[in-house]
């Protein structure tokens, strides 16, 4: 980001051990310096305060798949825009930054996120 008003979207994937008190302390609402940012939280399955189906594999092709679910869903029902004037970025942390890596590698060709990667 050039300048401090410049407005930009970050998206965050917590490691799993990582409590809501933990990312509380971390105030990530200092970012937003431009009223035009956003952050975006990811809640993986085994969050506190997440559920997944019983017979569900928690690991980095299970948690990619939920990034990606929860970018076609933001996208699709216009709760989310990408614009190429827009930097984004993405943050992740322990196995938050696993899933992002897996997710890049796995999803990113497909057309849906064609504007993650101009």
């Amino acid at each position: 980001v050039e300048s401090e008003n410049e407005p930009f979207q970050l998206v965050i994937a917590p490691d799993i051990f990582m409590t809501l008190d933990t990312l509380d302390q971390t105030d990530f609402r200092s970012l937003l310096v431009h009223p035009n940012s956003s952050i975006i939280f990811i809640g993986l399955p085994g969050l506190p305060n997440t559920s997944w189906p019983r017979d569900a594999l928690l690991n980095n092709s299970t948690h990619s798949k939920c990034i990606r679910d929860l970018f076609i869903y933001l996208l699709t029902n216009k709760k989310w825009a990408l614009s190429q004037d827009v930097p984004l970025f993405f943050m992740g942390f322990g196995i938050g930054a696993a899933a992002l890596l897996h997710f890049f590698t796995s999803f990113l060709r497909e057309h849906e996120f064609r504007g993650l990667k101009e």
